[in-house]
């Protein structure tokens, strides 16, 4: 290492390094050392409710103080860690509460953008790469890669509806979904197991209506949020699950607005207790 980059990382002064091969800005710097923090957080190197001191994350990434309070700085935007009253960060600890309510806003956000992106090119073709994804995963037999391709395929889903707001609030949580789980030790699956809950969401996208996916979108999520719900809550997984499975299948697609809104115009009976139930409008 040069003198140069040595000095950058330890003082986190970059004013002089910015002709450097491969040399990052400094804001580029704190972005990708809040990226591997939540990383190592997500795989479980952080637990839940450990202080996250300066020094800590010096030791751990080799950057320099500026950059570690900086980065914890943004680390709590992805609700992965949080600020004590004594100003001291730790990791966040979720609980089953946690997961339900992160489970079933997950749901709905997709719900919501699958209903705007079904049938556009770019919605089969982002599940199509996660599930390619899946699969160069299951050759490597690499866990983590798999677990990666699920989020993806999901992310797809959202990104296809081209809703900015949409996908900036869908950022926002699945870093929390993905760590609840981790926590709660929900949803532990073999890769081939990923591979086989995602393939029918891809096959009825590709040849079913959207009724039918918001269906399959439906069971496959709430998978993972039965299992989550104390004997109060859970209430609402079978009301919710019952309403979409009675749903006859539609050819037309809904009208979100009517969906969201109430009315009786709307042609599909899957979307209004789907996007409406789990809040209990």
């Amino acid at each position: 290492m040069s003198d140069k980059v040595a000095q950058c990382l330890t003082t986190g002064d970059d004013s002089q390094n910015e002709s450097l091969p491969g040399f990052k800005r400094k804001g580029e710097v704190v972005v990708d050392l809040a990226d591997r923090l939540k990383g190592a957080i997500l795989i479980g190197e952080f637990a839940a409710g450990e202080v996250l001191t300066e020094a800590k994350i010096i030791k751990a990434f080799g950057c320099s103080r500026t950059s570690s309070r900086e980065a914890l700085g943004l680390l709590l935007l992805s609700g992965l860690a949080v600020k004590t009253p004594n100003q001291s960060y730790r990791v966040a600890s979720l609980d089953e509460r946690d997961l339900y309510e992160l489970t079933s806003m997950r749901l709905m956000m997709e719900l919501l953008a699958a209903s705007i992106a079904f049938g556009r090119p770019a919605f089969l073709a982002g599940m199509a790469d996660a599930l390619d994804e899946m699969r160069l995963a299951a050759e490597r037999d690499d866990l983590a890669g798999a677990y990666r391709a699920d989020r993806n395929f999901h992310k797809a889903i959202v990104r296809a509806a081209k809703h900015r707001r949409l996908e900036h609030a869908y950022a926002l949580i699945s870093d929390q979904v993905q760590f609840a789980h981790l926590k709660l030790g929900y949803r532990r699956r073999t890769i081939p197991q990923i591979i086989e809950e995602h393939q029918p969401l891809f096959e009825t996208a590709a040849n079913g209506t959207i009724d039918a996916f918001l269906n399959e979108l439906t069971m496959h999520v709430q998978g993972s949020l039965g299992a989550a719900l104390s004997p109060g809550e859970s209430r609402l997984t079978p009301y919710f699950v019952a309403q979409v499975r009675e749903a006859p299948p539609s050819a037309a697609k809904p009208d979100i607005a009517t969906a969201l809104h109430g009315g009786s115009s709307i042609e599909s009976k899957v979307d209004k207790p789907a996007l409406t139930s789990l809040l209990g409008w």
